[in-house]
């Protein structure tokens, strides 16, 4: 068997297909069959490459950037002490204490707290970044 990854206009890895190379005649990535899996402007990389670590970059499998901050904050639970993220524009936030979900425009997120507790949060920026969780900790003043 032979694998090969299927991916997107943008580099996102869109399926992993197997194909027989003990068949007669041997499946090839040039098969109608595998063409028509190819979204437009997408293309194909041999190997097996997981999408949730990986895209593709000029025909390359990549590592997908890490949203690189700190996974653990702590701040004052004086509704004054913040933290600060600079996100990219679209990224989603999820406050799971809460339950809710917001899209940033270009802002920074900030979040500050009145009442001491743990607070996790979810920020998936947009691709090809990786979604990172974050627990904001706040202290009684």
């Amino acid at each position: 068997m032979i694998s090969i990854s299927i991916y997107d206009d943008e580099g996102f890895i869109v399926i992993n297909h197997s194909l027989d190379d003990t068949a007669d005649p041997p499946e090839d990535p040039s098969d109608a069959d595998v063409v028509d899996m190819i979204p437009a402007g997408g293309g194909y990389v041999d190997g097996f490459w997981d999408s949730s670590l990986y895209y593709i970059v000029s025909g390359t499998p990549t590592e997908r950037p890490a949203f690189n901050i700190d996974g653990l904050f702590n701040i004052n639970a004086d509704g004054t002490d913040a933290v600060t993220i600079t996100c990219p524009s679209g990224t989603v936030v999820t406050d799971h204490t809460a339950q809710t979900e917001d899209t940033t425009g270009a802002e920074d997120l900030v979040i500050k707290a009145t009442i001491a507790g743990e607070f996790p949060f979810t920020i998936s920026p947009p691709f090809p970044y990786l979604p990172v969780d974050i627990r904001v900790r706040s202290h009684a003043a």
